[in-house]
């Protein structure tokens, strides 16, 4: 990180570095963020799971990742930067919500997370954290957090689908649908699953129509759920862009039309998924 740092103060088309981090030791994020502070660009930081912190010389923290990367793009126009990325407002947010649980069955009661891309579970599942969800994943240390089995969902669960236990001798979930959509089915044949949140991942390096094979999935799970008089809600994200070869306009309407809420990113899914277990628990 140090390294990549220097080299990035050094190159003259570098106008602006953003740091993205997994929580790092106390001691290693006083390193880093010393390094960025000696580079005299504007820099960007995200340590996942960690509130921001007040600006550091020229080191801004966000809250979240899109934050991070509307900040930098703002940086490098040298523009003052102003939040405006939500696409719906919190009473927007409520109605959906309100929506979302109507149809719930009374044992319908937790949400289950099925990520591909390892870094947006931690997001995912710091935000529930800060909303007081207790979570259990895959990818947990503490104890108490971490699930009995990584195959088995239990109580409000967060789970990284590319962790080894999962991708050891098979392609990993972004490039691969069918391990992902057997745990959709899975968390469907659940009684007690209330929403299910999805990330999806475009480039090159990931399924060449992620969106078509999850839709079929989410559309069997939504109707098995429906058919024993209850209400699946699926809530998912989109990282990517129309430069993508997948299209990401084609890939949300595929999504959509399977029943999918489809947010502009990470961050926003997360959000609205916590609002729509909050209106459930209330």
């Amino acid at each position: 990180m140090l390294m990549g740092i220097e080299a990035l103060k050094q190159d003259p088309e570098t106008r602006v570095i953003v740091v993205l981090s997994k929580p790092p030791a106390e001691e290693v994020a006083a390193a880093v963020l010393s390094k960025l502070e000696g580079t005299g660009k504007p820099c960007v930081v995200h340590f996942l799971g960690r509130k921001p912190s007040a600006t550091l010389g020229s080191v801004r923290f966000s809250g979240n990742m899109e934050e991070a990367a509307a900040m930098a793009v703002t940086l490098s126009k040298g523009d003052r930067y102003q939040r405006t990325w939500s696409s719906l407002s919190e009473a927007e947010m409520a109605t959906v919500a309100e929506r979302e649980v109507k149809d719930m069955a009374p044992e319908q009661r937790y949400v289950r997370g099925l990520f591909a891309g390892g870094t947006l579970a931690i997001e995912a599942m710091a935000l529930f954290e800060e909303e007081g969800f207790r979570v259990f994943s895959n990818v947990r240390k503490e104890p108490g957090r971490l699930l009995q089995s990584p195959h088995l969902s239990e109580g409000h669960a967060i789970v990284d689908m590319g962790d080894d236990v999962f991708t050891l001798g098979r392609p990993h979930p972004m490039i691969d649908s069918s391990l992902r959509d057997e745990r959709i089915a899975k968390e469907a044949a659940d009684p007690e699953t209330a929403l299910v949140l999805l990330d999806v991942v475009l480039g090159y390096g990931a399924h060449e129509d992620p969106c078509g094979a999850l839709a079929e999935s989410v559309g069997r799970a939504k109707a098995r759920v429906a058919g024993r008089g209850g209400y699946l809600s699926v809530i998912a994200s989109i990282t990517g862009t129309e430069k993508d070869f997948q299209s990401m306009a084609e890939q949300k309407k595929k999504l959509e039309a399977a029943g999918c809420r489809v947010m502009l990113s990470n961050y926003q899914a997360s959000l609205l998924a916590v609002h729509v277990m909050k209106r459930l628990e209330s």
